[in-house]
């Protein structure tokens, strides 16, 4: 699945739905303001890509992002 270019400031609402949801791309989304906590409980989420979000990829970033404990259970994350 991937999120591109996306408006919002949010993610869509349902993520935690997903239960088969392996890899999660997002792109060029500057306007989105963090991770949602929902995604910490999508467990099969193996991949996770951050690229041209300037909120989000700092926020992401191991060990000292705000919303690293969201996403460090996912064993491959890239930002960039």
């Amino acid at each position: 699945m991937c999120i591109n270019n996306s408006p919002h400031s949010t993610f869509p609402q349902g993520l935690s739905q997903l239960k088969a949801l392996q890899a999660l791309g997002v792109v060029d989304c500057n306007s989105l303001m963090c991770i949602p906590d929902e995604l910490r409980h999508v467990t099969s989420l193996r991949d996770l890509a951050i690229g041209s979000c300037s909120i989000l990829g700092p926020r992401c970033e191991k060990d000292v992002g705000k919303d690293w404990s969201i996403i460090s259970h996912i064993p491959n994350i890239y930002i960039g």
